[in-house]
């Protein structure tokens, strides 16, 4: 499957060193989701919040969603066009 994808998103740098391990896999496909986030938290990684209080899970979502806006702005919007 992700021999056939074009672009595949994780959320930590390991997450990277496994997938490019996989025979096949393309490391110019892979990419952090944290890298689209607008607003700079100090780490590219969205970190795991299992284990830590409510607050974290929450912040983990909004930087989710932050990161895929910032996806979905970058994505070109039709043929021959750019993001934005």
């Amino acid at each position: 499957m992700i021999n056939d994808s074009d672009t595949v998103l994780v959320f930590e740098r390991g997450h990277v060193q496994s997938l490019i391990g996989t025979p096949g896999a393309r490391r110019d496909h892979v990419f952090l989701l944290g890298d689209f986030d607008p607003q700079w938290t100090g780490r590219r990684a969205i970190l795991d919040p299992w284990g830590k209080p409510e607050s974290a899970f929450h912040e983990a979502f909004e930087r989710i969603e932050r990161s895929i806006e910032g996806l979905l702005d970058a994505l070109p919007s039709g043929p021959g066009q750019t993001g934005g």
